[in-house]
């Protein structure tokens, strides 16, 4: 009758390696989601070390009273904000590799020449990361315009309905006859009679994320309004034509239309990015960091605003 004791040895041991194996699984999951857990991303290849990140976190904070009453209480999404802006500057390289886009000393200075820099507070960037920061908004908007991702206005129609089965029955209506417009506005209230032109940040009120970048003439899309809902139209886009745009008009549309380009730069063609799991997740869409069930992101109207008036200052 040896066998039960043999068993209940072999349980007691499996009992006893359980921890071991619970902290091998963990182990497992880290690796799985970063490759190593002192790396706090990769992209691509390239990794961004926890330890240097960090040591950014700190300097951050630490380099004005303003960020430190901004961003003190709030480190962890601070140090979300600082490893956002850390892979997309790695994206932005390749970005500008890919489509032979450069930008020179002179044109970040065109832009940060007179600048607010305390402005950028509200973005989790330190005063001395302002020009970085601006050298990447530059960069992704002139890769943008470039590769035609953007236009500089969009001349849309707009059909309002009451509930999602309308919109689909105009959708599919739009979809089989584009000249079915002047008709289907006859029969919704709330609509467009004629075509209105507006410019990407008019349009970005209504259409966000990655749909926004795969518009094209004859796009159909549902979308919310102040009245409600509604089915958007597009007759035409215009796009940027750098070929004859001054310097400073270039600057200035790069300015204009972050953070389209960011989404823009962060979702197409890009490399693989990996974020260790306990500083979140990356949102393609949006070229950020966020964390399950509340976003990281922090506006940037303010600071873009000023960079652009900056630039049309210049």
């Amino acid at each position: 009758m040896t066998a039960p004791a043999t068993a209940g040895r072999t349980c007691r041991r499996r009992s006893a390696l359980a921890p071991f194996v619970a902290l091998a699984a963990v182990a497992t999951l880290l690796l799985a989601g970063c490759e190593r857990p002192s790396t706090a991303a990769y992209v691509g290849d390239r990794g961004i070390s926890a330890s240097s990140l960090d040591k950014a976190v700190q300097a951050g904070l630490a380099s004005s009273a303003a960020m430190r009453s901004a961003w003190g209480s709030r480190e962890s999404l601070y140090r979300q904000r600082v490893l956002s802006n850390a892979v997309y500057h790695q994206l932005t390289l390749r970005a500008a590799a890919r489509a032979a886009v450069s930008v020179s000393e002179a044109e970040v200075s065109t832009v940060t020449r007179g600048i607010d820099t305390t402005l950028f507070t509200q973005l989790g960037i330190a005063p001395a990361d302002v020009r970085a920061f601006l050298r990447d908004v530059l960069v992704s908007g002139e890769v943008a315009v470039k590769e035609h991702a953007v236009g500089s206005s969009y001349s849309l129609g707009l059909i309002g309905v009451t509930s999602k089965a309308e919109a689909t029955q105009v959708l599919a209506a739009l979809n089989a006859n584009p000249n079915s417009y002047e008709s289907l506005v006859a029969k919704h209230q709330g609509s467009l009679p004629d075509p209105q032109n507006v410019t990407l940040q008019q349009l970005a009120r209504l259409v966000t994320g990655p749909a926004l970048l795969k518009l094209h003439d004859g796009s159909n899309l549902t979308v919310s309004t102040q009245q409600g809902m509604g089915v958007i139209h597009i007759f035409g886009i215009d796009r940027f034509d750098l070929t004859k745009a001054t310097e400073t008009q270039k600057l200035q549309a790069s300015v204009e239309i972050y953070p389209a380009s960011r989404s823009y730069v962060a979702s197409v063609a890009a490399p693989r990015v990996k974020i260790n799991p306990r500083y979140g997740q990356w949102d393609p869409a949006t070229g950020e960091i966020t964390t399950l069930g509340n976003s990281a992101l922090v506006p940037r109207a303010t600071a873009t605003a000023s960079a652009s008036a900056s630039v049309s200052a210049g």
